[in-house]
């Protein structure tokens, strides 16, 4: 966090013992505006924050500037599902339209479908898939980009196969 979105914005160039509120208040503007993502800016924040505070308790700097600092206030999007004729719409009966190729479609249908997520469907692999009884076993996800370990909330699950997800698989492979 603080090599990307830290000492990578001016705040990094401003004394320690020269950094005001102003310019706190100024770097989360800029990161809601580079960055967009809240959870990205919460958790900048948040280090900045803890950074400042120890500072302050260690007596390196005469005041904490992130006192009054409140969290980035965003409205959180109610979380949807994909109605039937949205599905429909999105994987119509002519493969891979709108998707312009198999495999984008087949990745896209599993998120769909399944409710897998991207690091539990980047480590999927063919063994973990049985045509046969219809179903998929979410064994593991990419934690990092050189990480794999076991599902959310360390959960092996099994996900069933509709008709149409089969037969997308069944392309790809």
């Amino acid at each position: 966090i603080l090599e990307m979105h830290v000492l990578t914005d001016p705040i990094a160039d401003v004394r320690l013992s020269e950094l005001k509120r102003a310019h706190v208040l100024d770097f989360r503007d800029r990161l809601i505006q580079a960055k967009g993502f809240a959870r990205v800016v919460q958790k900048t924040m948040s280090v900045v924050k803890i950074i400042l505070k120890e500072a302050f308790f260690r007596e390196e700097i005469e005041r904490d500037p992130t006192t009054g600092v409140g969290s980035t206030k965003y409205e959180s999007g109610e979380v949807g599902t994909f109605t039937a004729d949205e599905l429909r719409m999105l994987f119509p009966k002519k493969v891979p339209d709108p998707w312009g190729e198999i495999n984008a479609y087949a990745v896209f249908m599993t998120a769909a479908v399944t409710g897998m997520r991207r690091g539990e469907i980047l480590a999927l692999q063919w063994q973990h898939v049985n045509f046969t009884r219809r179903c998929l076993m979410v064994k593991q996800a990419w934690k990092d980009r050189d990480e794999l370990g076991k599902p959310k909330w360390n959960k092996v699950r099994v996900a069933p196969l509709p008709t149409s997800l089969i037969s997308a698989l069944m392309h790809v492979r």
